[in-house]
């Protein structure tokens, strides 16, 4: 069952409304209210009321505010070409791929240096209208008037001065904040172009294939995990099998395209599968084909920021295939 917090607070399930993990911790739960509760929830579904809990974890709390997701589908693992231990890689383990992040990376940064030249000129502009204001004022300029076209009044003048101000202090602080925002994006930026160095530096690579839980983590009361968990795995066979066949760089491509349909599709619903008696190891058997087409048109839309990765990131059977 899926209860909100308020509910577990008021039926004294949770002793306190804390942060983060805390909120679950063990000193924070009432465990006999919360089998009174699951007792009340086993009645409500039928279940009698003289059947046991089990003896192992008979009622247990999962916190769904959150969830996590793997960054790429796979793991990469390779000895150092200079024997020095073995090399884990992500999405720098496909040329294309890597190009594609470090370009992302870099789209990112100008965006915010965009935003935080707006945001300085803005602030410069409030500190004008500021220092107009103090000057108009001094010079008891007769054009400080109000709404009714009237001289404004001492007590006036000192209130227009105090929101000129604080709307210089909202347009500093928007500056402090673009230009953080603009630090931590140059941080990652700069601990990618580490993260890539000798790349293609490697051998004997192995790949590593999540599924199911590993790969993207559900929404249990959405009916994802089993259905995920299936066809990921499926998908990671079928990527095995292209690697026997073609070689790691197609296998990625391949593996990389199935996981952003299976993140796109959301819920596992009829209009995204094909029937199951169609069904093989092969994802074009299984997924929708208007999800691999939604797929392709994001990997060549520049709007689509990170998922933009170019053509060369579609493996090479999905061009001109009848989907």
């Amino acid at each position: 069952a899926a209860i909100h917090k308020p509910s577990l607070l008021k039926l004294g399930v949770l002793k306190e409304d804390k942060a983060g993990k805390e909120l679950l911790a063990p000193a924070n739960i009432d465990v006999d209210a919360l089998m009174k509760l699951g007792r009340r929830l086993a009645t409500a579904c039928g279940i009698p009321e003289n059947t046991p809990f089990c003896d192992f974890h008979p009622v247990q709390l999962f916190d769904f505010s959150t969830r996590a997701r793997a960054l790429t589908p796979w793991r990469v693992l390779s000895l150092r070409a200079d024997g020095k231990g073995i090399r884990a890689l992500d999405r720098e383990a496909h040329p294309t791929l890597r190009d594609a992040n470090t370009r992302w990376h870099e789209r990112e940064a100008e965006s915010l240096r965009d935003l935080l030249r707006e945001k300085q000129a803005a602030k410069e502009a409030a500190a004008k209208q500021v220092a107009a204001f103090k000057e108009a004022w001094a010079k008891k300029a007769e054009d400080l008037l109000n709404e009714a076209g009237e001289p404004l009044s001492e007590q006036e003048k000192q209130g227009h001065l105090d929101y000129l101000k604080v709307l210089e202090e909202q347009a500093a602080a928007q500056v402090v904040t673009a230009q953080g925002k603009l630090d931590a994006r140059l941080d990652q930026r700069k601990e990618w172009m580490t993260q890539q160095e000798g790349a293609d530096q490697v051998t004997e690579a192995v790949p590593v294939f999540p599924v199911g839980d590993a790969l993207l983590e559900p929404f249990w009361p959405q009916g994802l995990g089993s259905n995920r968990g299936f066809h990921t795995a499926l998908d990671a066979v079928w990527a095995m099998r292209v690697l026997a066949t073609d070689g790691l760089m197609p296998a990625l491509l391949e593996r990389g395209i199935c996981y952003d349909v299976v993140v796109g599709a959301g819920a596992f619903a009829t209009n995204n599968v094909q029937a199951g008696a169609n069904w093989t190891a092969d994802p074009v058997h299984r997924y929708h084909g208007d999800l691999f087409k939604m797929v392709i048109r994001t990997y060549q839309d520049p709007k689509t920021k990170r998922q933009f990765k170019g053509k060369d990131a579609i493996p090479a059977r999905y061009i001109g295939m009848k989907l």
